[in-house]
Parts: structure tokens; C-alpha cells; sequence
């Protein structure tokens, strides 16, 4: 009897075993659409996420590059200070000098022997002037070629 009514109605089985199968592959594309939906927000949040890493990053790398430069610019400021400091105890020095030298200068019209001496003095401390003067032009020179050195560095990167 069973096979009787399978083979009367076997249109109307295949057609419920069909209509079966619709479903469950609506199911799965409804299901495939969500799995695909919840893979792009996560997409969406991982890269949401990635970018406020990148900026934050960014910011820490130009808030360093700024205290950098801050500290440079303090530190020349103090370089400065000490430069001007050291340059007015050399005028004072100077000045002194001059004035001793001056001095000397009147007190040499009067005794022969005083002017071959100061004569001599004096050719020392020109050989002196020269040789400290010949040093920071050495000096002057090293720390300029260092600069470009520095600032050829700087445009590479």
C-alpha cells in the first residue's frame, strides 16, 4: 500500500522534498548574508581601530620631534647666554690689556732699555694673538663643516 501511494503521489512528494530544499537554502543564504554582515562591522571596527592607532601614533612621533626641538632651542639659549658671558669677560680682557699696554707705552718714551723689553713683550703677545687667533679660525671651520654636515643630513631624510 505504501507503494502504491508513493508512486500516486510521488509528483507531490518530490515537490514538498523540493520545496524542503528551497527553504533550507533560504535559510542559508539568510544565514550567509548575516556571517557576511557581522565579518564587514568587524572589518569596519578592526580598521576604525588600526587608524586611531596610525594617528595616535602620529601625534606621539610629532609631539616627541616638538619637545625635541623645544629642548634644542632651550639649549642653545643657554649656549648663547654662556657665548655673550664669555664674550664680555674677553672685551673686559681686552680692554685691560689695553690699558696696560697704554701705561707701558708712556712709561717707554722715557727709558731706552723699557722699549727693547716692551718691544719684546709686545712681539710675544702678537705671536700669542695669532697663534689663539689662528685656533679659532681651526675651530670656526670644524664647527661649520660639521653644520652642513648636520644640515645635508637633515634633507636626506
Amino acid at each position: 500500500m505504501n507503494l502504491i501511494l508513493l508512486a500516486r503521489y510521488w509528483k507531490y512528494i518530490v515537490i514538498g522534498v523540493l520545496s524542503m530544499l528551497l527553504v533550507f537554502t533560504a535559510y542559508l543564504l539568510r544565514q550567509s548574508h548575516s556571517t557576511i554582515a557581522l565579518m564587514k562591522s568587524d572589518h569596519e571596527l578592526q580598521l576604525t581601530t588600526l587608524k586611531a592607532s596610525y594617528v595616535e601614533t602620529a601625534r606621539d612621533i610629532e609631539r616627541q620631534a616638538y619637545e625635541q626641538t623645544i629642548q634644542a632651542v632651550n639649549e642653545a639659549k643657554k649656549r648663547e647666554q654662556v657665548i655673550i658671558a664669555d664674550a664680555a669677560s674677553a672685551r673686559d680682557s681686552v680692554a685691560s690689556l689695553s690699558k696696560t699696554i697704554d701705561k707701558l707705552s708712556d712709561t717707554a718714551a722715557a727709558d731706552a732699555n723699557f722699549r727693547i723689553e716692551y718691544s719684546r713683550t709686545t712681539g710675544n703677545l702678537l705671536k700669542e694673538c695669532s697663534t689663539q687667533y689662528i685656533g679659532m679660525a681651526e675651530t670656526a671651520d670644524r664647527i661649520s663643516n660639521s653644520l652642513r654636515a648636520i644640515e645635508q643630513a637633515n634633507k636626506r631624510k
